[in-house]
This record gives C-alpha cells, sequence and structure tokens, in this order.
C-alpha cells in the first residue's frame, strides 16, 4: 500500500481523530509489536554467528526503559507522520538508525512515501551508528 485515496474516509477522518480511535491504534500498534518481538524471538538462532557478534556490539548496554514501539495502525495523514517522526526520534536517541529495507515486487521497493522507512524498521533491522 503506498497510501490512501485523498477521499478516503480515514483521509477525510484527521479532523475527528477521537482519543477513542487513537486507543484503538495504539493497541493495534501494540499488537504488532508483540507479534513482530514473539516472531523476531522465534526464528531467530542464538547460535549463528552474525547474532553472537550482534549481541557482543550491544554487551554491557541496558536496553531502555519502555520498548519502542512502530506506529504501524492506519492513521489519519498529518498523525502518523509526527508519530513516525517522534518515533525515528526515539530511535536516533538510543542509537539506532532504521537500515533500507531489500526490495520486493515488481516495481523494486515498498514506495517512497514514508513507507519504505516503516517497513524497516517495522520488520527489525536496525543497525547501531
Amino acid at each position: 500500500m503506498r497510501g490512501l485515496p485523498p477521499e478516503s474516509a480515514l483521509a477525510r477522518q484527521e479532523g475527528a481523530w477521537s482519543l477513542l480511535e487513537e486507543n484503538v491504534a495504539q493497541l493495534v500498534d501494540v499488537a504488532s509489536h508483540l507479534a513482530e518481538t514473539a516472531w523476531t524471538d522465534r526464528v531467530t538462532d542464538p547460535d549463528d554467528p552474525e547474532v553472537k557478534a550482534a549481541r557482543a556490539r550491544t554487551a554491557g548496554r541496558r536496553p531502555p526503559r519502555h520498548a519502542p514501539v512502530v506506529p504501524v495502525a492506519l492513521r489519519p495523514a498529518a498523525i502518523g507522520e509526527q508519530l513516525l517522526r517522534a518515533y525515528t526520534e526515539r530511535l536516533a536517541g538510543l542509537g539506532a538508525t532504521a537500515v533500507e529495507p531489500e526490495t520486493t515486487g515488481q516495481d523494486g521497493g515498498l514506495g517512497s512515501d514514508g513507507f519504505d522507512t516503516l517497513a524497516a524498521v517495522f520488520a527489525g533491522r536496525l543497525r547501531q551508528q
């Protein structure tokens, strides 16, 4: 998905976005985070040399007090962009940046409307600066 058409209900709803809708969107974000974390834990081989090297690089560092949760739920554009910007700033403060995602599909990528960054972060492909 490259973005919502301007005539879509979600695009028109930006001014009427309520706390209930944002709370539901946050629940979607958290559920997605939990599913991604469980999947990553399930498929990561602790004996893989790349995993061992990554763990050695981060040895002695404390994880953040609260997990950074990627804003993946569909929201009105302005709100979604603001949350994504805050999320990437938080990542930068933790010393991590999103890695460009591998290209997929016939068009050679996931789109250039900010979805590439979100997809890379959502996939958990982060690198230390």
